[in-house]
């Protein structure tokens, strides 16, 4: 039987499957350690700062969803972490000069994990492989 349909990988593969996650944390909270963004980002709109939260932590899901399979709460897992590290995330902004901690964020932030977990999830019981919980 194949080990991730058991469920019984291997220790260093848990391992490697949480990697990713735990490396795009790392990178948020790189960037949410920078005073000023402007300097790296291409172009500035209304709202750019919102999307870019929602895109961030929408991979982030996805990568958390993957690394907790075959947990039939995978989807849950998938949310609930981008979600508390959020809330971790504006809390250390507060500390970074010229940065604040913004419940508008936080929503960005779960929204895009919602909708890229929603997408997800679609995509594969279209081809048949997740069942409805």
């Amino acid at each position: 039987m194949n080990e991730q349909r058991t469920g019984r990988g291997t220790g260093k593969r848990r391992l490697l499957a949480w990697a990713l996650p735990v490396a795009w944390m790392g990178l948020i909270f790189l960037l949410s350690s920078q005073p000023d963004l402007s300097p790296i980002t291409p172009f500035h709109f209304q709202g750019m700062d919102k999307i870019a939260h929602a895109v961030a932590y929408g991979i982030f899901a996805i990568l958390v969803r993957r690394a907790a399979l075959p947990s039939p709460r995978a989807t849950l897992i998938g949310w609930l972490v981008p979600l508390l590290y959020g809330m971790t995330d504006e809390f250390h902004q507060s500390f970074v000069p010229g940065r604040d901690m913004s419940i508008w964020d936080l929503l960005a932030d779960a929204v895009g994990a919602l909708l890229a977990l929603a997408v997800v999830t679609c995509i594969r019981r279209g081809r048949g492989e997740d069942r409805p919980a």
